[in-house]
């Protein structure tokens, strides 16, 4: 590739793979707090039973926006893939593809079931018919932030400012699985609310954004792009494609030249423009992008995030009509995060990739929000983790670094795509919808298998064997019960699961998840650093949405966990004194935590990495376990050894399908060593401690 670059005469096909490579290559109310018309019927109760979700609160779940809405919805509808092209390898192919199973290939997108609620008799319907996507106004009030189906103005005065639609993502994305199951060679789907999807948040805004970028150097596909922008919007009848598109791409190369030329090369070009030549700063713009990938120049590729944010900015203004003396208040904050991730990752860093069903969240909200310079490899991926029974549980985590359920939400929606400033006292973060999908989440019971099954009773595979539970029973209670339950009851009601974290040393599985998160921030605990940049996020939004302390401490749920701590939790920690606690201290050295295991055999492949296919695997010593593995969007249920069917592989292969993402066990984050108990089960031992598991009650509280 370096050398078709320097052999390219043009110019402007070398400005367009260089921006190729280097994006490319990267229940009852009893809440006293008033959440206002969205958030009405949160089912907090204060008894342990569960009532499920009505059909209301069920398209809520899915639909309800949290504040991580990044990206223009005019701009999706019209955005063609340029990861994802049509037969004769042109990027005709548009991102929000009509075919919900393309979607579901792609990126792990599952089409939505509940797309319609009822409030004050007035029904309403969200937008974009995929589980976890939404739509929402920027600027909005946090009680009625979602954009609905019947409103069709693209800008709107929310609070003096101008609001556009934008789309983004909530818990539901990455909680709600939808299971393949192939019977008679016809494919059936099932669906589970709270387990782990097979969702690629990285790929889905790789490709949006990626496919953005391509605008901005690509002067015909941005001519094309607006073409279809206006056809689709007739209000919008000033766009004229070619003048607007020639404009946009000479502002935008203009804009990287000056945010990189030295000022002896700034002066030269600007003389040399006088006269209509601008080869000074088309060198720039190459020579930017091409350092900043190949060369790990730190400089550079940290310049060109200003005329990308530019560049948004510039777009959006013109897309929606939108002037410069306009007040559009968060719009700037979006386009700085989009600024960030088209970028990419900075080059000197080395990352795993996530593939489907994973991220490492905390990597991401550390590099982006908490670190600064001071950033760590993003090479430590988990799998979404199932979220029943998580109300009564203490710490929060796979490594049980924090107690606090809206310090883990405000994280995770940065994450993911929240956005906040301190210099301009803004936050797309929206702690009252986090509050309220929370208490729905609460709602969630471990599945069923015959229920979820219901459909397919009548198949003996689908059966529960009960000549098996009696013995797979006894082999659970030796196995599993002392590491996977607890009768370890903390916290200021003294109802909450105290689970048992395990050193690494003893657990043996991938370390990278318990100690990236522990790394220092400039010196700097990260427990320390990362619960600023969260107080920030709380304190710019109860500026704009003031709170009571009471209510401030409800949203908070001190109540239920006491004060709020995060630890470092594999550097130790020794302070719950401090907290007036009776939980918390740890040993250094300390991993991960064991949870219970009720609704497991639905949230393969396992360990919190993901590298185990399924349960039989997990059972097997770490020698005879897959070393290579397929993963999809399209998650195909393994009946037999519980989990997911896939081609293993001694090794990946050197292509796959562009639907298909090898998982490599060799690859630092995705290690599938540790966990080697019960290994020395006989088969049908192993048969028996599966069948059991199918059927495991869930604990009390949560029935």
């Amino acid at each position: 590739m370096r050398l078709n670059l320097i052999r390219t005469r043009s110019i402007s096909t070398l400005l367009t793979i260089s921006v190729f490579i280097l994006i490319s290559c990267t229940q009852q109310k009893n809440s006293e707090l008033s959440i206002g018309s969205n958030y009405a019927g949160i089912n907090q109760k204060k008894n342990d039973s569960i009532v499920p979700m009505n059909s209301d609160e069920l398209a809520k779940w899915e639909h309800l926006t949290t504040g991580t809405n990044v990206y223009p919805y005019l701009w999706l509808k019209a955005l063609n893939s340029v990861n994802f092209k049509d037969e004769n390898g042109t990027p005709s192919l548009p991102v929000l593809s009509p075919s919900f199973e393309e979607m579901t290939q792609r990126y792990g997108l599952v089409q939505s079931n509940h797309m319609k609620f009822t409030e004050n008799g007035q029904e309403k319907q969200f937008i974009l018919p995929y589980t976890g996507l939404t739509v929402e106004w920027t600027n909005h009030s946090p009680q009625n932030s979602n954009a609905f189906a019947n409103e069709e103005e693209l800008v709107r005065n929310i609070n003096g400012m101008k609001s556009i639609k934008t789309i983004g993502t909530n818990c539901s994305l990455c909680h709600q699985a939808e299971l393949n199951l192939s019977i008679n060679n016809k494919n059936e789907k099932v669906h589970v609310l709270g387990a782990p999807s097979a969702v690629t948040l990285k790929n889905f805004y790789g490709d949006i954004v990626v496919s953005t970028v391509a605008l901005f150097v690509k002067q015909d596909m941005l001519e094309s792009f607006l073409g279809r922008i206006k056809d689709q919007n007739p209000e919008l009848s000033f766009i004229d494609p070619k003048r607007d598109s020639e404009n946009f791409s000479r502002q935008f190369k203009n804009d990287v030249a000056e945010h990189t030329l030295t000022p002896i090369l700034n002066s030269l070009d600007q003389k040399l423009k006088q006269n209509h030549i601008s080869f000074v700063g088309d060198l720039s713009y190459l020579w930017t992008l091409v350092s900043a990938k190949y060369l790990n120049d730190k400089t550079q590729f940290r310049k060109i995030r200003k005329p990308l944010t530019n560049g948004f900015l510039r777009l959006a203004r013109l897309t929606h009509g939108l002037t410069e003396s306009d007040n559009i208040g968060e719009l700037e904050i979006l386009a700085e995060w989009f600024g960030a991730r088209a970028i990419g990752e900075r080059p000197d860093l080395k990352s795993t990739p996530f593939l489907f069903g994973r991220s490492d969240a905390f990597g991401a909200f550390g590099n982006n929000y908490v670190r600064g310079d001071d950033l760590v490899n993003e090479n430590a991926p988990v799998s979404f983790p199932w979220v029943w029974g998580t109300k009564y549980m203490s710490m929060k985590h796979y490594f049980a670094n924090m107690n606090s359920t809206l310090l883990r939400n405000v994280g995770q929606t940065l994450a993911v795509g929240g956005a906040y400033s301190v210099e301009k006292n803004m936050t797309s973060v929206n702690l009252h919808a986090l509050y309220y999908l929370e208490n729905l989440m609460y709602q969630i019971a471990p599945p069923s298998w015959e229920k979820v099954f219901a459909d397919q009773k009548q198949i003996t595979e689908y059966q529960i064997q009960k000549n098996l539970l009696e013995s797979g029973k006894k082999i659970y209670e030796s196995k599993c019960q002392s590491c996977h339950e607890t009768d370890s009851f903390v916290g200021p009601h003294k109802n909450l699961r105290d689970y048992k974290v395990f050193s690494l040393t003893e657990i043996g599985t991938d370390p990278n998840t318990a100690i990236n998160v522990t790394k220092t921030v400039n010196g700097t605990n990260f427990s320390v650093a990362a619960s600023k940049v969260v107080n920030e996020v709380r304190k710019i939004y109860y500026s704009h949405n003031p709170m009571s302390e009471k209510e401030k401490l409800e949203i908070s749920a001190v109540d239920l966990h006491g004060k709020e701590f995060v630890r470092d939790t594999y550097l130790g920690f020794q302070d719950q004194n401090k907290y007036d606690l009776d939980y918390g201290n740890t040993p250094a050295g300390s991993g991960y935590k064991a949870r219970h295991l009720s609704g497991a055999w639905a949230t393969g492949p396992f360990l919190h990495n993901g590298s185990v296919p399924t349960l039989y695997d997990l059972l097997q010593p770490v020698n005879k376990r897959p070393k290579a593995f397929i993963l999809k969007g399209t998650q195909e249920f393994d009946i037999e050894k519980i989990g997911i069917k896939t081609s293993v592989f001694e090794e990946c292969p050197k292509s796959t399908s562009i639907y298909e993402k090898c998982l490599d066990t060799r690859i630092a984050g995705n290690s599938n060593m540790g966990h080697e108990y019960g290994v020395e089960l006989s088969e049908q031992e192993k048969k028996e401690l599966i069948e059991y598991l199918k059927v495991l009650p869930a604990e009390p509280e949560y029935r």
